[in-house]
């Protein structure tokens, strides 16, 4: 009898949400696969999946808000929110804003814990039926699978995590809400770097956990044929716009060069993309050597396309926090080398010398200037071997099917 594998993510398939699963879904072999799209509004677009064994599922959008506020009411009574407000008091953690935030994590996990169990009843599955939960984030969506677990009692639960969902110091309030109770009941805990699974360990020393680390990986497009001279150097960068990628550290780089042509790049929208493009012009416009082109918001494929058929020199993230960036990893794959500054696990991905190079965390305008400028004087063989050691590393260690293959042995 086939397992069933039932998945707890944010968006995917709907819209351009988390591509990577996109790349993990073609790894679900013998299982049946429920996907369960917790933030989506099943009026949103979604790409189609060809694997007939996975379906998925979305709610209407709730336009009730006396329901929330009900909601919350409900969550105040829980056992799990008195424990979690003794933890906060006794840790002098204790604020309005915080408690708001428990709140919401009880409300939106008590609500999806109903309606991803209700529809798993209307699919047959029943208490005898054997499950994995698969939380892809280790957020509201772990407690959720915990919450299902107690009613499906031949089932585990597993997560993975990465960024936000990791590390306190990425969220405003510098905290998660029930973070002890999570990890002291999930099964087994699938970071996506060594260095979550270190902040784990070394920040709840006491809570017994079952911690491995399992990267993620992209598709092998191909290796683009290896552009040609680099005047203009063609810089690539991807993200979203938002304030913790730091795009305007990349213009301010950008401003100061005045002695190589340089053509860049963004793959990416988000709330600042309007006033980075501002910026870009006031900075920019006037030079002569400086080009620029902000793509917006288009698909993953076609972002794959352009990176085997655009030949780009080099490929830059200036984020101020990451877990492991896929975006890397797909640059990589092209044998595209890589700048990124040494914050969460990205000194896991790029490596002095093997496939670009590691900034300091907080770095300077001049160090960007300076690995910006080491890419465009390399000689021709220098460049060469640079990608070809950069394009070694990702089949070493970010290959898809290697890495999407193992974890699914060991969670299936």
């Amino acid at each position: 009898m086939k397992k069933n594998l039932v998945i707890l993510d944010e968006f995917f398939p709907f819209l351009n949400k988390e591509p990577f699963l996109e790349t993990e879904i073609n790894f679900y072999n013998n299982c049946n696969v429920y996907i369960f799209a917790c933030s989506a509004d099943s009026s949103m677009p979604y790409r189609k999946i060809k694997n007939k064994n996975i379906k998925f599922f979305a709610q209407k959008k709730e336009k009730s808000k006396l329901k929330k506020v009900f909601r919350y009411i409900n969550a105040v009574f829980s056992v799990d929110f008195f424990k979690e407000l003794l933890f906060l008091l006794r840790n002098k953690k204790f604020n309005l804003l915080r408690i708001k935030q428990l709140l919401s994590f009880l409300s939106i996990s008590r609500y999806k814990y109903k309606w991803i169990k209700k529809e798993l009843v209307n699919l047959g599955i029943n208490q005898n039926s054997n499950i994995i939960f698969y939380s892809y984030w280790m957020h509201f969506h772990a407690y959720t699978a915990l919450l299902l677990k107690n009613d499906f009692k031949n089932s585990k639960v597993v997560t993975r995590c990465h960024g936000f969902d990791l590390y306190e110091y990425r969220n405003s309030l510098n905290y998660i809400p029930l973070r002890k109770k999570v990890l002291s009941n999930i099964d087994e805990i699938y970071s996506i770097s060594e260095d979550g699974k270190s902040y784990l360990t070394e920040n709840y020393p006491n809570i017994k956990m079952n911690i491995k680390v399992s990267k993620l990986g992209t598709i092998d497009y191909g290796l683009m044929d290896e552009p040609g001279e680099r005047n203009p150097l063609k810089i690539v960068s991807c993200s979203w716009v938002v304030p913790v990628k730091r795009l305007d550290r990349i213009i301010n780089a950008l401003q100061l060069i005045n002695d190589i042509d340089i053509e860049w790049t963004h793959y990416g929208d988000g709330e600042l993309l309007d006033s980075i493009k501002n910026l870009a012009s006031l900075s920019l416009g006037n030079k002569t050597n400086i080009t620029y082109h902000f793509k917006g918001s288009i698909s993953n494929q076609q972002i794959l396309e352009d990176y085997l058929n655009e030949q780009y020199h080099l490929f830059i993230n200036v984020s101020e926090s990451e877990g492991i960036p896929v975006s890397i990893m797909e640059a990589i794959s092209f044998g595209i080398p890589v700048i990124a500054p040494n914050v969460g696990g990205v000194k896991e991905i790029v490596v002095n010398n093997i496939n670009g190079m590691l900034l300091a965390k907080d770095f300077t305008d001049d160090q960007l200037i300076n690995a910006i400028k080491w890419i465009a004087n390399m000689s021709d063989s220098e460049y060469s071997n640079l990608r070809q050691s950069t394009r070694k590393f990702w089949e070493d260690n970010y290959s898809a099917n290697k890495n999407y293959s193992t974890f699914i042995e060991n969670i299936v």
